[in-house]
């Protein structure tokens, strides 16, 4: 069993820009995540952020990241193949299986 509250590294596997502010960051990670998590993304002498998961994949997540103050500012400024820290999942998310071929209504607030 894991310890969700220690950080751990995670390599950038790709930068999507999507505006100048916003960028979806392919991190690597080998573990169970569901829609609806997030992680604590943090850089070392900046501090971390709160990063909903914005996509699942095989052997990687999608965390996207706009810019607004000294820790999201600072993880733009790095490239693929640099490093993250995270800790998580972290919130109880959700079975998608249970709203299939269901009518649904998504309310979110901030880049959740």
């Amino acid at each position: 069993m894991s310890n969700t509250y220690l950080p751990f590294k995670s390599q950038i596997i790709k930068i999507i820009p999507h505006t100048t502010i916003d960028y979806t960051f392919l991190m690597e990670y080998k573990g169970d995540v569901k829609p609806g998590q997030f992680f604590e993304v943090s850089i070392p002498k900046y501090g971390e952020s709160p990063i909903s998961v914005s996509e699942i994949g095989e052997g990687y997540i999608g965390l996207t990241i706009r810019r607004v103050g000294l820790v999201t500012n600072t993880i733009h400024e790095l490239q693929e193949g640099g490093v993250l820290f995270l800790r998580g999942p972290y919130g109880n998310g959700f079975d998608i299986n249970l709203f299939k071929s269901k009518e649904i209504i998504v309310a979110a607030g901030g880049m959740g």
